[in-house]
């Protein structure tokens, strides 16, 4: 026996050991041979058998041909079948036929079956494999037993559905003691647990984690004390298995467990097969659990060596965990990964594509122009299985990467989600609207989409959490699809619910999607706004605290002389972190606020950090500065002025918005320009004739006026025609502000045609300011 479990020894050092036991396992049997054949019955030899141990199965079979052969180790000895040694086989342990039955069943119900029959008999090791058969054969049973028990109690209580009675007729659940059955095995198998190895460990956290059934308390104290006792003898598949039911059961477990587990895995990494890493990452990111960067590092070389083995699904969740464990591979990993996918990526699932893009997007890493093509493709293969979270991610992916899907992939996306808008959770409709603003498709979405996402979130509104609201309303402000009246209320009302959980990011959006609708929110709701971002101040970036100060403008909501007091002190302490684009956002709402006067300083820091900016402006940019220093009467000082104009005559794509607000301003602040520099402002105006609107034209013709410019006749006459196709849009204060300029100019002769069509428009306005009326009677 010794020498036979020598032959059995797989280690490639042993080769010399091995050897010298197949020499001497020979000439064991010959000598037993010698021996036998000495004997002169079958009964002396089956006594010496017996009492050496040649007699057990290790050495000794019966061969059932006529010309039987007695085996000793390497040795057979031809015999008559009168002769032949009585030796029979040792009769297995009957817990081991149990076993062997039990693994050879097909259904669940075959399993309880022999269970039940042989309940007494049963050891900790058949209850274990009778548990772990069952999970193995069909995983939803627990499942389908809870609803079998819901079917049955409504037709007690004769609230039946269809569905109920056809499940409760149905040849799955025609048992109706299958639960009863299985509770016994569990019982039975919390009783005994104290007696399990870590084999057993294993299996039974795996059972309990694919059957997902809740563990008892006493069960899991004890796999606790298990874990803590065995891991040191788990192999790379028990302990990989341990932690993905322990993931998959959602468990905490203690930290110092946890560590010994993650460093016996560790231990065992050369001898990791593909489904152990990807149980290993997918475990350690769905528990959240952070290991040091060297242990990625470690796991990623294993990965990379053994990428080329992996089954499409432990891809999926490999590139998945890595994605939320927030670990950037090195560039090799991502040839390696992108070989290894286009192999399996027609044998995806829709859940397995949208965990692929998401960790792409996650990590931030973009796939090659062929990986992408092909991800589309399978997309609209598996279109028809499609979940909502599936859409929800491959939108939200797609959108973080900057990536134009096909129309085709669209239209599919767009008809899941009107066909399937129930089943959606807020975050995933939310997400897919993000998307479709993000990438900002012609035509994309349509109203029917649209109608559809308004509805659902108007029904699930207590439901939405701030990332829904906030990507709701930013969303809708890209899309310029302003939802109704109702919805906008129930968003308003959420928002004031739970306030306290936005992030400031969160807070910006929900603000400027809010005034670039246009939309005016409720006095209470922008006090909480203000009180909340005064919580929050110190984590705001400058970028969001510049989009706040701009979205207060555009809702023409003066803020609290505290929430200017705070804003001055970040200034001071973060000013160094503000760029040309906030100083222009600041100094504009600044000149917005109708009440409040910003101070001194305030202005002082923001005119400061213009002057450093005056070259990087943007001609809109500066255009506002310009136009907010005019507003708020602050005079630059002469250097500021000097070259705020010097840059004026640089730029040279000039838009309707800032040619117009550049004569305002020049012209508000009494400083003189060059006629070279009103010359490039007049023929900039020529040239955008066609984009101008209303208030440009009378601020344009008014700075001409202040400033005593005469523009050129061909100019005027451009003006003219624009202004006789649109004279209905004017309001009031364009109006009077157009007919004081014709007034001043020595060419309102020329102009009469637009001062009769003017003086016609009067007529019909029914309001004027008193300081619009004295103009126009002038």
């Amino acid at each position: 026996a010794v020498f036979h479990n020598g032959r059995e020894v797989r280690s490639a050092g042993m080769r010399l050991l091995r050897r010298w036991t197949a020499v001497l396992c020979i000439w064991a049997s010959a000598l037993c041979a010698n021996k036998i054949k000495s004997m002169s019955t079958p009964s002396l030899r089956s006594n010496w058998l017996s009492q050496t141990g040649w007699g057990s199965t290790h050495g000794v079979r019966r061969l059932p041909s006529r010309n039987r052969h007695l085996v000793i180790g390497h040795s057979t000895i031809r015999q008559k079948p009168s002769s032949f040694p009585n030796i029979t086989r040792t009769p297995l342990s009957a817990n081991i036929k149990l076993n062997q039955r039990i693994t050879k069943t097909k259904r669940p119900k075959e399993v309880l079956d022999i269970a039940m029959k042989n309940f007494n008999k049963l050891n900790h090791i058949n209850v274990v494999t009778s548990l772990h058969r069952i999970a193995k054969l069909d995983k939803d049973f627990f499942r389908q037993l809870e609803l079998h028990e819901i079917a049955n109690e409504r037709l007690r209580n004769k609230t039946r559905t269809y569905f109920d009675k056809d499940l409760v007729e149905s040849n799955v659940f025609a048992y109706p003691d299958h639960r009863d059955r299985l509770e016994r095995l569990v019982l039975k198998l919390e009783q005994e647990v104290e007696k399990f190895d870590c084999r057993g460990i294993a299996s039974i956290l795996w059972t309990y984690a694919s059957l997902q059934k809740r563990m008892s308390p006493g069960l899991e104290k004890a796999m606790s004390s298990g874990l803590r006792k065995h891991t040191k003898y788990f192999n790379s598949q028990g302990v990989t298995n341990s932690l993905w039911a322990i993931a998959k059961l959602q468990k905490k477990v203690d930290s110092d467990i946890m560590d010994n587990m993650i460093d016996k895995a560790m231990s065992l990494r050369k001898q990791w097969t593909p489904q152990c890493i990807s149980n290993l990452l997918w475990s350690l990111a769905t528990l959240d659990y952070h290991p040091s960067s060297l242990l990625l590092q470690k796991a990623e070389t294993e990965l990379k060596g053994k990428l080329r083995f992996f089954k499409p699904q432990e891809v999926s969740s490999t590139l998945w965990a890595l994605a939320r464990l927030s670990h950037q591979p090195q560039e090799g990993f991502w040839s390696a990964l992108e070989n290894r996918l286009d192999a399996c990526i027609p044998y995806l699932k829709p859940q397995e594509v949208s965990n692929i893009l998401w960790a792409y997007a996650r990590i931030g890493h973009d796939p090659s122009n062929a990986t992408t093509d092909a991800l589309q493709i399978q997309c609209l293969r598996i279109s028809r299985s499609l979940s909502p979270q599936s859409v929800g991610n491959i939108m939200w992916a797609f959108a973080k990467l900057s990536l134009s899907p096909s129309m085709q992939l669209l239209d599919t996306i767009e008809r899941t989600t009107i066909e399937h808008v129930s089943e959606f959770t807020m975050q995933n409709l939310h997400n897919t609207l993000w998307g479709f603003a993000v990438l900002s498709v012609r035509n994309r979405p349509s109203q029917l989409f649209l109608e559809a996402v308004h509805q659902s979130t108007f029904r699930h509104a207590r439901h939405l959490k701030p990332a829904d609201i906030a990507n709701n309303i930013w969303s809708c402000a890209v899309l310029q699809a302003q939802p109704p009246g109702q919805v906008m209320k129930v968003l308003q009302y959420q928002t004031l619910n739970c306030i306290h959980e936005f992030t400031p990011h969160e807070l910006w959006n929900v603000l400027w999607g809010l005034a670039t609708m246009a939309y005016k929110p409720h006095s209470v709701f922008m006090e909480k706004f203000e009180l909340e971002m005064n919580n929050h101040i110190e984590e705001t970036s400058m970028q969001d605290l510049a989009g706040i100060f701009v979205s207060f403008g555009k809702l023409s909501w003066t803020p609290s002389e505290r929430i200017l007091e705070v804003f001055e002190g970040e200034l001071k302490q973060n000013g160094d972190e503000i760029t040309p684009e906030n100083v222009a956002s600041f100094l504009w709402a600044m000149g917005k606020f109708s009440k409040a006067v910003p101070k001194a300083k305030t202005l002082t820091i923001l005119q400061e950090r213009a002057d450093d900016f005056m070259d990087d402006f943007s001609v809109g940019e500066l255009a506002v500065v310009l136009w907010s220093l005019a507003k708020l009467s602050q005079h630059p000082s002469g250097d500021l002025m000097t070259r705020a104009k010097n840059a004026c005559g640089r730029h040279e794509n000039y838009t309707p918005f800032a040619v117009s607000n550049t004569l305002w301003a020049l012209a508000k602040l009494n400083d003189q320009p060059s006629k070279e520099l009103l010359g490039k402002l007049e023929q900039q105006s020529y040239q955008l004739t066609k984009d101008l609107r209303p208030q440009s034209i009378a601020n344009i013709l008014w700075s001409f006026a202040t400033l005593q410019y005469e523009p050129k006749e061909e100019t005027m006459n451009a003006l003219q025609e624009k202004c006789m196709g649109m004279v209905d849009s004017f309001g009031s204060q364009e109006l009077s502000n157009i007919l004081w300029a014709l007034a001043n100019t020595e060419k309102s002769k020329v102009l009469q045609r637009l001062v009769i069509s003017f003086l016609r428009r009067a007529t019909a306005i029914d309001s004027y300011t008193q300081k619009e009326a004295t103009t126009v009677l002038w």
